[in-house]
């Protein structure tokens, strides 16, 4: 039954779909499958729109440069804190014993290749894909240093 007022329409379509969530969900998913073309179009014409709208609105484009650095200080501060996680975890520097946490450090095993990418290296020692040793900020100076003096 159409409605005159289209906040009333707006409002029965949302009880609907809350309804009858894993059905809309279901035919919703049915509809992307057979279509795969519209899908396709659908998604370039938003991504035009996007695009544009980017190039044309400053304002636009700082908050989204701002969103940007926001999440990788956030996702930085994730791996950061399950990176002190495995440091308490041990306690102590391998080398010499020293266990003041503050001092502690965490030395990778595969280099220090510039074109490695820090997120995905901390990400492999959270995961414990590479190896690594929790050293003291002194025993790791002198491991990348050799030099005596």
């Amino acid at each position: 039954m159409p409605y005159k007022d289209d906040e009333k329409a707006r409002e029965k379509t949302r009880e609907y779909y809350h309804r009858h969530k894993k059905r809309c969900l279901e035919m919703s998913k049915n509809w992307r499958l057979k279509h795969p073309e519209k899908v396709a179009e659908y998604k370039k014409r938003a991504t035009e729109k996007r695009r544009k709208r980017y190039q044309t609105d400053s304002i636009y484009r700082e908050e989204m440069k701002q969103k940007s650095k926001e999440r990788q200080i956030e996702k930085f501060h994730k791996l950061h804190e399950k990176i002190l996680e495995i440091i308490q975890e041990k306690g102590k520097c391998e080398k010499c014993g020293f266990s003041d946490i503050r001092a502690l450090e965490i030395h990778h095993h595969f280099g220090n290749d510039a074109k490695n990418n820090y997120f995905k290296e901390l990400k492999e020692i959270i995961e414990h894909k590479v190896p690594y040793s929790i050293l003291c900020a002194n025993c790791h100076k002198i491991l990348h240093n050799p030099r005596k003096a």
